[in-house]
Formats: structure tokens, C-alpha cells, sequence
């Protein structure tokens, strides 16, 4: 291994250094892709001399780690998971990072606005749209012109612009002054809200593993947690990383965050009502981040307050009382303070901004909920085709008329999710053959809320008018945590048969299929050019040899 490492860091630098003589590099100068290059094979000659001169260590560190307890294993493989991702996430993130064109910067401009002591943004609507007779009519303002002089997907209400956003994430930002704020781009706030996210799936994977003392291999944890966080749509939604990226990350952030303390509050002796309070925190600012996420927290919420009821009933402790407070009390707060919100920018407590959207449809004349939408978008999210292409990345999402997104079936770039099928099955079947069977109050209550959740988010999904990539994520998370309760209960019972551990492999070979798929999807265009130039040229390089 050594010398496969010195000899590959000599070769990529001698690349490096003379990429303009192979023709490889038109430039003279050392841009990124050589300085990559260079610092590549500087980093296979660091691994190779370590190697060779700590071989010892290293055989004694792998063998002291082999002898680690799983549960120590499983967090290092988590451990390893997240940075690996986020750096992933980071690379992704670059582009639109290094885009000093980028305007989305709403969030911003809301809080902007709540720092001068209004709900309604700063930014005073041109006279021309008020005259309008229906400025909720696309085409009518398309033909007049209007469309060119307004922001994109705002609403309109009694000649004010509002967002119909949440405004949970804006009230972040108003402890910083106006120059600041503007500096702080929807595009930050989207891959802060990716890297928390995938936190709090690592914690709450590592919290049911420890809970259920699975006798999943550790190692599995690891993978597991790459496809979760690798899966369609993160990176494709973190190359976007604009205003409606970081609504989605942000509520899945505090939806998954809520249900993490919570659990640690229920079943933690510890700190139970600090846990509890933190929890219902969370699920408070997933209430005024997206609305989407209501019936998942909603559901949660009450299976909560039936296990405290519950407690409270058989213990008669008033310490009971104080959990269910702690936990209650910021959701019911949020619920007040959205009203009157609601009531200060629409006049009504339940109108959150959606009627009065200056969007393509004419939301005030329009249901954007149907039944009417289920079949197709089981079509558009599941089984929708992905296109083949000759050169890199060789796949390619497919155009969707009706929304004019690109879409990709998720059965097609995350195949992992049909393993869930048999797990899913004998789950079910056990349940039927024996109804009378007690089920553990903690399995109860993760069954219902991640699993209950996930189904109630799905559903929202399918019956909603518009598809898009970025809707995936509204599911997800809650589904890989269901997911993962499925693969780790059927793995107990049934550990020791040869179908099972096959099984457990099948998991892991679409699980890659799953991480490559959405790397190769996702891919940024600036990435896709200098990588399809580079083989271009190396292309020619060899055929100048005679190769090839």
C-alpha cells in the first residue's frame, strides 16, 4: 500500500507540474484544477511516508479499535460520516458560494424589515402593479410588463409586499445591524441548515441504536448514515441553495431537532424537563419556518402529551405536570404569536400569505391541494425516468412540462427505499398474527412519529399541484429514520439467517447506488465542465501516444 501511495503522489504531481506540456492544462498559471492536483499528491506521499514509518501504530490502532464495544464504533463511523458529508456539502456549496450574483437574500430582507418595526418588507410595490384590476393574474402582468419591475414570488396585500415564508429564521438575523444582514445571503442560511440537519439525523441514529442495543454491524451505521446524507435531493438542493432550499432545511432542522429532545426528554431520566423544553422549542420555530410540517409535529405532538397524560395517571407525580408543560408551552406560544402575525399582515389568523402570492397560478382563484395530483406525483417522485448521456456525469434529471422542474424518480436514484418493502411486511404480519401483542411505549411513540410523520408529509407532498426536487427533502429525513427502525428491528429477530445478512448487503450495494446517483445528478455545472474538459484532453494526450 505504501508504495502504490508514493507512486501515485509522484505521478499526480509530475501532472501537476507539467499539465501544460501533456496539453492538459492551457493555462500557464496554477489554477484550482492543478493546485488540486499538486496538493493531492502531496497528500498520497504524507499518507505513504506515515505509512512506512508508523506501521506499527497504525496495525495497533486498527487493532485497539476492532476491539472497541459497537456503540464506540458506531459513533466513530457517525463521526466520520459527518465530516465526510459536509465536506461533500461544502464542495457543492462552493459555486453558489463564489456567485456574487445571487440575490436571494430573503430572509434577510424580512428581518430587515422587523429591525424597523414592521411585518411588511421595506420594499414599497410600483404603482403600476397596484393599478393593475387583478395583479394576482400572471398573464395580465406578464402582457403589461409588470412582471420585470416586482420580485419574484412575494405577496401582495393592501399595496404592502410580504413573504409567506416563516418568519422563524429571520428572527435570527435581527441581532446583527443592516449592513450585516445584507451580507447574509438565503444561500448561507440553506447550508447551515443542511449541516444542522444531518447533525441531528446522526444524533437521533445514534440515540435509537443505543436505545434498542441493535445488533446491526457498526459499520452499517456508518453507511447508513453516507446515504442519508448523500441521498437525493440534499446535494442537489444544496447546489441551488436559494430561499425556497433553505425553507425546507430549516424546518426539517427544527422538526428533527424537536423530535431528538423530545425523545431524550420521554425516555432520559436525566434532565427530562430541560430535554422536553428544548424539544418543543424546536418544533415551535418548525411551525413558523414551513407550514408543510404542521401535521407531522401536530401528530407527534399529541402521541407526546398521551404518554405524559400517561405518566401523570400512573404515577399521580407532579413532575409529570412539568414535563408536559415544558414541552407544550413553546408550540402553544408559536401557535398565539403566528396568529397574531397572520392577523397584522392578512387580517385573518389563518392566512399565512399563500392566496395573495404573486406567482404563476392565481392562488386567490385556485386549490393547490387536490387528490386530483396523487397519481401523477406518485409518478413525478417515485418512478419518474432519468435520462443517459454519453459523457460525464452520464446521468441526467428529466424536464418536467407541467412545472418546468427537472425531476428524477426516487426509485431510480435512491433504489434503497425498495429494501423498506420486506421489513415493512413482516412488521405488519406480526402485528396481524398477534394483535394482542403489548408494543413498548417508546417503540410506540417513534413508530408514530417517524413513521406516522413521514406518511402524513408524503401525503402532503403527493396532493400538492407543483412538483419539485426540493419537496423530496420535506419527507426524507423523517423516512431514513423510519427506515432505519424497520432494518434495525427486522436485523434483531433475525440476525443469524443467511437471507438476512444477503439482505443487509443488498441494503449496502443500493445504498452506494443511492450516494452515487445523487453525486452525479447533483453535480455543480461549473464542476461538469472543467471535468469533462480535463478527460477531454487527457483524451488526446493518450491518443497522442497511440492509446486509445
Amino acid at each position: 500500500m505504501k508504495k502504490f501511495l508514493l507512486t501515485a503522489g509522484i505521478i499526480f504531481i509530475l501532472i501537476a507540474v507539467f499539465s501544460v506540456q501533456l496539453k492538459i492544462d492551457n493555462d500557464a498559471g496554477w489554477g484550482t484544477g492543478r493546485i488540486m492536483l499538486a496538493a493531492s499528491g502531496v497528500l498520497f506521499i504524507t499518507m505513504g511516508w506515515i505509512s512506512s514509518r508508523f506501521s506499527s501504530n497504525i496495525k495497533s490502532l486498527i487493532r485497539s479499535f476492532l476491539s472497541l464495544n459497537s456503540n464506540i464504533k458506531g459513533r466513530v463511523y457517525l463521526t466520520a460520516a459527518f465530516f465526510i458529508s459536509v465536506t461533500v456539502y461544502f464542495f457543492y456549496a462552493l459555486p453558489q458560494f463564489q456567485n456574487e450574483d445571487s440575490y436571494f437574500d430573503y430572509y434577510g430582507r424580512l428581518a430587515t424589515a422587523f429591525r424597523h418595526g414592521q411585518v411588511s418588507l421595506l420594499e414599497e410595490p410600483p404603482q403600476s402593479l397596484l393599478s393593475l384590476s387583478n395583479p394576482y393574474d400572471y398573464q395580465l402582468r406578464y402582457e403589461t410588463g409588470v412582471v420585470n419591475e416586482i420580485p419574484i414570488d412575494v405577496s401582495l396585500y393592501n399595496g404592502k409586499y410580504y413573504f409567506y415564508w416563516g418568519p422563524a429564521p429571520s428572527l435570527f438575523l435581527v441581532m446583527f445591524s443592516d449592513q450585516q444582514i445584507a451580507q447574509i445571503k438565503d444561500k448561507h442560511i440553506s447550508f447551515i441548515f443542511a449541516c444542522g440537519l444531518f447533525f441531528y439525523m446522526l444524533l437521533t441514529i445514534n440515540k435509537l441504536w443505543e436505545r434498542y442495543n441493535t445488533n446491526l454491524p457498526s459499520w452499517f451505521l456508518g453507511v447508513f448514515a453516507l446515504v442519508t446524507g448523500l441521498s437525493m435531493p440534499s446535494l442537489w438542493m444544496i447546489r441551488a441553495a436559494n430561499i425556497y432550499d433553505a425553507a425546507v432545511f430549516g424546518a426539517q432542522f427544527f422538526l428533527i431537532g424537536g423530535l431528538y429532545w423530545t425523545y431524550c426528554g420521554l425516555f432520559k431520566s436525566k434532565a427530562a424537563s430541560l430535554n422536553l423544553f428544548i424539544g418543543g422549542i424546536h418544533l415551535a420555530l418548525a411551525m413558523g419556518t414551513r407550514a408543510t410540517v404542521w401535521f407531522a409535529i401536530f401528530l407527534s405532538s399529541a402521541v407526546t402529551l398521551l404518554y405524559l397524560l400517561n405518566d401523570f395517571r400512573l404515577k399521580r407525580d407532579r413532575q409529570a405536570i412539568i414535563k408536559l408543560i415544558a414541552f407544550a408551552l413553546p408550540p402553544f406560544l408559536a401557535l398565539v404569536l403566528l396568529g397574531w402575525y397572520n392577523y397584522e399582515r392578512f387580517d385573518s389568523v389563518t392566512e399565512f400569505g399563500f392566496r395573495y402570492q404573486l406567482a404563476l397560478a392565481d392562488y386567490s382563484n385556485f386549490t393547490p391541494f387536490s387528490a386530483l395530483y396523487f397519481w401523477s406525483n406518485i409518478h413525478n417522485y417515485f418512478t419518474y425516468p432519468v435520462h443517459l448521456i454519453n459523457k460525464f456525469p452520464y446521468l441526467t434529471p428529466t424536464e418536467n412540462i407541467a412545472s418546468n422542474e427537472r425531476l428524477s424518480g426516487l426509485l431510480l436514484t435512491s433504489p434503497i427505499l425498495i429494501t423498506t418493502v420486506l421489513p415493512l411486511l413482516q412488521q405488519i404480519f406480526v402485528y396481524v398474527k398477534s394483535p394482542n401483542k403489548k408494543i413498548r411505549l417508546d417503540e410506540a411513540w417513534v413508530l408514530l412519529s417517524f413513521g406516522g410523520g413521514f406518511a402524513l408529509m408524503l401525503l402532503t407532498i403527493l396532493f400538492y399541484y407543483y412538483p419539485a426536487v426540493r419537496f423530496i427533502e420535506d419527507f426524507a429525513p423523517l423516512s431514513w429514520l423510519f427506515i432505519f427502525i424497520l432494518i434495525a428491528k427486522v436485523f434483531n429477530k433475525n440476525q443469524k439467517s443467511q437471507a438476512w445478512k444477503a439482505y443487509l448487503n443488498l441494503c449496502i450495494v443500493l445504498g452506494i447506488w443511492s450516494i452515487m446517483a445523487s453525486i452525479f445528478l447533483s453535480m455543480p455545472l461549473e464542476y461538469v465542465v472543467k471535468i469533462n474538459r480535463t478527460m477531454l484532453q487527457l483524451r488526446n494526450w493518450l491518443l497522442g501516444f497511440g492509446i486509445g
